[in-house]
């Protein structure tokens, strides 16, 4: 069962805090990680709960909104792949996964290889790129590996580079150009000393030590040491310059983290023309470890160089795109580091939504201290719409319960063996939702709250109903109105109800001087209880749980009962169904049929039996059917469950014929030899009747037929035994419904008449032998025009083909249905039709320019269409394309005229007027035909181009 809470907060929260991208661990994705395999009906479940919770917090969070319609999108592609392969399986989904591992790891490589040709180190932003773009499918873990199998390291911390020089620094470069020195703090502890090494993230420190200094940070009193040794020298430029450095890092050094600010800054202004030249990261910094700068801080502080000017444009695009999603509180977050070019509206819309979002939620505070709890829930509603990231609001918006359902008409369906109760209910007056309905059962009484009784279930209609209610109690039935789970309304309640099912599976068996019925009681009854309702009859029979045995009855004489099923209530009574009535009449002992017969009919559609019998003078007669023969002779005697296991009993109610015959027609099929058995049915036995066979001549399969100019080419399977086939051809009334041109429509067995001989009244024919065809194929000359074309087997004495019996010899058919035979012991099949299509008409074309002076550009052409021979023209478009580059597909060029279908004469060529587009540099036009056109009387037609003067 899927726990819901733990799924949002282990796989949905994750999601959506990597920009609403779905797992790409599809068993993460839907709940199944770490689950043994699922299958059948249970995988269908688990994921059908799935998909609904993603509904679900759609509408109760808008937050999740892009997150579950990218959920959503991603199971349809799942379903529509998996439809192919049984549908949406485990292993649908273990295939899936793996394909798509295998893809985001090659992506990987491919970008952490490039990526290893420029640089050593990676942003955090960079970094989370890379394993955004595996989709989920490589964790944060296998992308440090794979940098670091490539060497490049990822800068997990940001450093925070300083956005204005310190006020010190003009006089400090000054003297640091006057002496030459790289670095400042050369000066204070000599060049050697810096360029031995030193780290700056975390402040100024040296590695190692030497006579002007331990290891360490850059103190107070190693400058003032500096001071007093530049104190003994003599005056000259370079120690005015020199003093001008110490004395503004003794500056410096008074105040914390001034004179690593200080020297920070100086190092960034070496950089700096490197940087703003483009230079690759490791040539900026191998400067920096030139200059004595570690060289992992060197390739930190020259990437935190390279990427600083695009900071603050993207503050502002995430603050945009806040706004956009409407995400409040992050755009609140990031109003601190907008930069100060930043519009100033933005600030001011950030502010303005906070102002609107505080007073919503005080405003509704003073609504819900009122009374008034659904102007308090619009308000909240507006403002978490406004802030959909401030749980805050929503959580206050879901604790507000919606007001209860109106009016509860509770119906009771009593059905055989079983009850059934449908609630409904007028909606909830909630004008913040969706309001999701909660049905409750209880016995005695109505439930006080949701947790009461028994959940019926829940939904957002207004009708639920109740499967299965407890059978004899008084039953109460609540609705409750929830905008989330766990939080209802006050209970609603419906007048009591009690559910009292009927006996089912009731069954009266008539003897000649008994009637016996029986039933099954539903599992909450007592008994059963049976009144006599005749009034000539005895008293009530005697009555156990299963049924009666009546012995008190006349032949010939109906009667009749009623049955009805006994509760026993809570509180000691008893309550009793409304009753069902059943009747029997008592008879005679079942006399077998004295004759039968069997035959076909075609009748233009499927095969149809008739079957043909004399009644007998008492019993029922059931005709079974099986492609068995029957194991009793006529005559015999047995048990109707006997009877039942021969075959099927064939359908249908017999017609009346004359000498009070009858008739039962049935669809013949599934096999070539069928036996039909008149079974006479009486009380508790039955007697076997005469049985009648009928056969049939299978037809061909898989037809095939392709035209070749006048030519059809046909080829099919032979049905087994099969020597001879007719081909029989009649013109077709249209040929619009043959298909594409050169081909036939798909064929059928009969299909549009063609088991009906006077559909082939006038049809040529010609006979095909089973040799000729396996040596030269069957070709038949049918002309140009339109053919409807059908393929028939024929069997003749001697071929295993004796007909049917039973009197039906000559008038056996194919599976597809019967079609009379030419003469005694010959048979045929009902044809496989096809249609076949005339061959294409050729249609010419050709763009011609209006006459009209030099000195103007035609802005129309005029468009002619000849054919040598009638026929209907298909919907067409004209196509203009800018150039002199013919278009060759529709999609190439623009339609600027459409052509309805008509007729097309070649004594009377077809003249439209064309306006044509205005293009520099030329164009050109050409005609097709109207993809997917639904003209039926359209033929098929070759468009030809003739060469014009466009």
């Amino acid at each position: 069962m899927l726990d819901r809470d733990a799924y949002r907060r282990g796989v949905l929260d994750p999601a959506r805090a990597r920009g609403n991208t779905p797992p790409a661990d599809l068993f993460v994705r839907y709940g199944l990680d770490g689950s043994p395999p699922l299958q059948g009906e249970v995988f269908d479940r688990h994921v059908t709960a799935v998909v609904a919770y993603w509904r679900t917090l759609k509408q109760q969070k808008r937050s999740y909104g892009k997150l579950v319609d990218a959920l959503l999108i991603g199971h349809g592609e799942l379903a529509r792949a998996g439809a192919g392969r049984g549908g949406l399986t485990w292993g649908v989904l273990d295939a899936e996964t793996r394909r798509r591992a295998d893809e985001a790891t090659g992506r990987l490589t491919e970008a952490v290889t490039a990526l290893s040709r420029t640089t050593t180190r990676v942003s955090r932003a960079a970094f989370d790129h890379l394993v955004a773009d595996t989709g989920g499918a490589c964790s944060e873990d296998e992308v440090r590996r794979a940098l670091a199998g490539h060497g490049v390291g990822v800068v997990d911390r940001p450093w925070e580079l300083p956005a204005a020089a310190p006020p010190a620094y003009r006089t400090l470069r000054a003297g640091l150009g006057l002496l030459g020195l790289g670095l400042s703090a050369e000066a204070v502890v000599g060049t050697a000393t810096v360029r031995a090494g030193f780290r700056l993230r975390d402040g100024f420190r040296l590695v190692t030590g030497s006579d002007a200094g331990p290891a360490g940070p850059l103190t107070q009193d190693m400058v003032a040491a500096a001071v007093r040794r530049s104190a003994g020298r003599a005056r000259d430029e370079g120690k005015t310059a020199g003093d001008t450095v110490l004395a503004t890092l003794a500056e410096a050094a008074r105040e914390p983290g001034r004179l690593d600010e200080l020297l920070l800054w100086e190092l960034m202004q070496v950089l700096r023309p490197q940087v703003d030249a483009g230079m690759p990261m490791g040539l900026i910094a191998g400067r920096a470890v030139a200059l004595g700068l570690v060289v992992d801080e060197a390739e930190e502080l020259a990437l935190a160089m390279l990427t600083a000017g695009a900071r603050p444009a993207g503050a502002v695009a995430r603050l945009e795109e806040a706004l956009h999603d409407d995400r409040l509180r992050a755009a609140e977050r990031l109003l601190p580091g907008l930069p100060a070019d930043a519009p100033p509206e933005l600030r001011a819309q950030v502010e303005e939504r906070l102002r609107q979002v505080a007073g919503w939620a005080e405003e509704a505070a003073r609504e819900l201290a009122a009374g008034r709890t659904e102007s308090a829930a619009e308000l909240l509603h507006r403002a978490a719409r406004t802030a959909v990231d401030d749980d805050a609001i929503g959580d206050r918006l879901r604790a507000l319960p919606p007001p209860p359902p109106g009016a509860v008409r509770v119906g009771v369906q009593e059905d055989a063996g079983a009850g059934r109760v449908t609630v409904a209910w007028e909606p909830s007056p909630a004008r913040v939702g969706p309001v999701v309905y909660r049905v409750v059962r209880t016995a005695g009484a109505a439930a006080a709250g949701a947790g009461a009784g028994t959940v019926v279930g829940e939904t957002g209609a207004n009708e639920l109903s109740d499967p299965a209610p407890p059978a004899g109690a008084d039953l109460h039935y609540t609705v409750l109105a929830g905008r989330v789970e766990g939080i209802w309304s006050a209970p609603a309640a419906g007048p009591p109800v009690t559910v009292l099912p009927e006996v089912h599976d009731l069954a009266v068996l008539p003897g000649t001087r008994e009637i016996v019925v029986t039933w099954r009681l539903p599992p909450d009854a007592a008994e059963a209880v049976v009144t006599r309702l005749d009034p000539q009859g005895g008293p009530p029979p005697a009555v156990d749980r299963g049924g009666f045995a009546d012995t008190g009855v006349t032949p010939g004489r109906t009667c009749r009962y009623r049955v009805q099923a006994v509760y026993e209530r809570p509180d000691g009574t008893r309550g009793l169904s409304r009753g069902v009535v059943v009747t029997g009449l008592p008879e005679e002992a079942p006399q077998a049929v004295p004759a039968l017969s069997a035959e076909l009919a075609g009748d233009g559609g499927p095969p149809v039996a008739r079957i043909t019998w004399t009644p007998p003078s008492s019993g029922r007669v059931v005709i079974r059917t099986s492609a068995e023969p029957p194991p009793w002779p006529s005559g015999t005697g047995i048990s109707p469950d006997e009877a039942d296991r021969y075959g099927r009993a064939v359908p249908g109610a017999a017609v009346p014929g004359p000498g009070g015959r009858r008739t039962l027609s049935t669809p013949f099929g599934g096999a070539s030899r069928r036996y039909y058995v008149a079974v006479t049915v009486g009380t508790g036995r039955a007697v076997v009747g005469p049985a009648a066979v009928l056969m049939v001549v299978d037809p061909v399969r898989d037809l095939t037929v392709r035209r070749m100019g006048g030519t059809v080419e046909l080829s099919w399977i032979w049905p087994s035994g099969a020597e001879l086939a007719e081909v029989i051809w009649a013109p077709a009334a249209s040929a619009a419904s043959a298909g594409r041109a050169g081909f036939a429509a798909p064929a059928g067995p009969g299909g549009d008449g063609g088991g009906d001989p006077a559909a082939w009244a006038g049809a040529a024919v010609v006979e095909c032998s089973r040799r000729a065809y396996e040596d030269d194929g069957c070709h038949v000359e049918v002309g140009p025009g339109a053919v409807r074309l059908g393929v028939r087997t024929v069997m003749r004495d001697g071929e295993g083909a004796t007909g049917t019996k039973s009197g039906a010899e000559g008038r056996a058919g194919g599976r597809a249905g019967g079609g009379a035979g030419s003469g005694a012991g010959e048979l045929r099949s009902r044809p496989v039709v096809a249609a076949v299509p005339a061959t294409a008409t050729e249609v010419r074309y050709e763009f011609r320019r209006p006459r009209l002076p030099l000195r103007r550009r035609p802005s129309s052409a005029v468009l002619v269409l000849t054919t040598e021979r009638r026929c209907r023209l298909p919907p067409l478009v004209v196509v203009h394309r800018a150039g002199g580059v013919l278009p060759l597909r529709p999609e190439q060029g623009v339609v600027i005229h459409e052509i309805p279908a008509g007729e097309l004469d070649p004594e009377h060529p077809r003249t439209l007027r064309i306006a044509v587009p205005a293009a520099s540099g030329g164009s050109r036009l050409a005609c097709f035909p109207v993809t997917g056109a639904a003209d039926a009387d359209a033929g098929a037609v070759t468009l030809i181009p003739l060469p014009g003067t466009w």
